[in-house]
């Protein structure tokens, strides 16, 4: 992913185990194939994180 800014696990009792990222699409450091646009991603890690609150 490239520029990866900002993650947080899921938040409702069935997405806690998935880590959300957003990205700025590689505008500080583009990858090869140019700037992307920005994303929100999900990552599956299969271990549950601690809440925000």
């Amino acid at each position: 992913m490239a520029g990866s800014t900002a993650l947080a696990f899921g938040k409702s009792e069935g997405d806690r185990t998935g880590i959300y990222v957003t990205t700025n699409g590689g505008m500080s450091f583009p990858p090869a194939t140019g700037v992307e646009s920005g994303k929100v991603v999900r990552l599956e890690v299969g271990i549950a994180g601690l809440p925000l609150v």
